[in-house]
Order: C-alpha cells, then structure tokens, then sequence
C-alpha cells in the first residue's frame, strides 16, 4: 500500500462524523452526525474537524469532517519527534 493510500486509510478509520453548513433565520449553524459505536464504552472522546477540500466537486457531501483525536501524549521537553500536523486529503 502506498504511503498516501495508508494516511488517506488511517483517517478514514478515524472519522467519526460529518456537519453540514445549515442557514437558519438568524444564523447559520452546523448539523450533522456522529457515529459513536466505536465509542461506546468512553464517557467523552476528543474530536478534530476539518473543511472539506472537495466540497466544490460534491457539493451535497459535509463541509466538514469530524475525526477521533487520541490524546496527547505527555513528552520529554527535549523531545525531538516530528510532529505530524497534516490534516486528511478530504
């Protein structure tokens, strides 16, 4: 398996959910789903959300995407591990 196709898998394991942009009268607020039959047996799970680049191409899939966040290690100050900041290829 590729190297891309492996990230793009780990974040597909990962999502937990989508929002989609709704305009109220008032406001404009998300709605959406999460899927928390991974989660069951937790009392509250960490979430990330990111925009979804390929709205413009599907434009009813979510504009945003929600993804399991596992917590933070705590790490050594003079920790010299990259830090793996990129976000999923939506």
């Amino acid at each position: 398996m590729s190297e891309e196709n492996k990230k793009n898998s780990e974040w597909k394991e990962r999502e937990v959910g989508a929002l989609w942009k709704k305009e109220g009268s008032n406001q404009n607020y998300y709605s959406g789903r999460i899927n928390l039959k991974k989660f069951s047996d937790k009392d509250q799970i960490n979430i990330v959300g990111f925009a979804n680049k390929n709205k413009k191409d599907y434009p009813n899939s979510p504009d945003v995407v929600l993804y399991y966040s596992p917590p933070m290690e705590k790490q050594s100050s003079n920790s010299t591990e990259p830090v793996d900041d990129e976000s999923p290829m939506l």
